[in-house]
């Protein structure tokens, strides 16, 4: 295992794992819901429906898939800095997710409060 493979494998943790549960936890807070930042992993999933959450996942695995092709792509060509990739394309997968949720959720709430 090279450094690059190491690499890769910290950017997945990094955009699969730690930015979507940021995300979680800042849309939680800004609706005012007091949960604290381990439940927040998962409170939002558990808010839409099974269509909902596939097209989440789907969206950040093709997300993360061409960030890591990317970087592995360029790498070859360009010395990128890594952190200074990691840092763009985290606040990329940041606004993506983010935005993501956001227009998700409120379509779901729409459509409860239509159905009421």
């Amino acid at each position: 295992m090279d450094l690059n493979d190491m690499i890769n494998i910290v950017f997945i943790i990094i955009y699969v794992g730690i930015i979507p549960w940021f995300v979680n936890w800042i849309i939680l807070n800004k609706n005012n819901k007091t949960i604290n930042f381990l439940k927040s992993f998962d409170y939002i999933e558990t808010m839409v429906d099974t269509k909902t959450k596939i097209i989440i996942s789907v969206v950040e695995l093709v997300f993360v898939i061409g960030i890591i092709l990317g970087y592995n792509y360029f790498h070859q060509f360009l010395n990128i800095n890594k952190v200074i990739y990691l840092l763009f394309s985290s606040i990329v997968i940041f606004f993506v997710d983010y935005s993501l949720k956001i227009h998700l959720l409120s379509k779901t709430i729409q459509m409860q409060c239509n159905s009421r």
